[in-house]
């Protein structure tokens, strides 16, 4: 359990029957040839503070193109460091594999599941065989993410991407393992929202 929304007001408790927790947590797939391992996600300051900033936002779009998607995982980056741990304050890997932020995969994929009461997010991630090459030690799930409530006929703000997860070897997540460049390196990134 990464972190809980506690529902308060005896009025909302008494129309659902979920009444304690919204419970978020997130699960990252691996997949380099012959291996395959799952991992728990951690997120960074800049996921959880957009959460925020959604539920403060009060806006109102007249136009498509002024829409803005307020947290939105977009894309992954791969990293060597093995020895710094993950802090909330974290915006960067520490050794990204390839020029900052990373070297970008070659195809990116997302799908929405919802299922009564759940509601599942998942960013996959493909570098072709031999894109990225090296020790594996950190992964991290870029997006865009409010950097501040919006009010009024703000639309938008800046869509420049923000780290908003990250696993790192040096946190005990997994074991660095170098990347097998004869097969694709595939991150399947998974955030599931649970009403408990």
């Amino acid at each position: 359990m990464l972190f809980n929304i506690k529902l308060v007001g005896g009025a909302s408790k008494r129309r659902s029957k979920y009444t304690g927790r919204i419970r978020a947590e997130g699960w990252v797939e691996v997949i380099n040839g012959p291996y395959r391992k799952k991992f728990r996600n951690h997120f960074v300051d800049s996921a959880l503070f957009a959460l925020g900033y959604i539920l403060g936002s009060n806006w109102t779009a007249s136009a498509a193109s002024a829409v803005y998607a307020p947290l939105n995982p977009q894309t992954m980056y791969v990293g060597s460091d093995t020895s710094t741990k993950t802090a909330a304050t974290m915006t960067a890997l520490a050794a990204p594999i390839g020029s900052a932020p990373g070297t970008a995969p070659n195809t990116v994929s997302t799908s929405i599941v919802t299922q009564t009461g759940q509601s599942s997010f998942t960013l996959s991630a493909v570098w072709n065989a031999s894109t990225v090459t090296g020790s594996l030690g950190e992964m991290a799930l870029y997006g865009t993410a409010l950097t501040a409530a919006l009010t009024g006929s703000q639309g938008s703000q800046s869509t420049s991407q923000v780290m908003l997860s990250r696993l790192s070897a040096a946190d005990g997540d997994f074991s660095a393992f170098a990347i097998n460049s004869a097969y694709a390196l595939q991150i399947n990134w998974t955030i599931t929202f649970t009403f408990s």
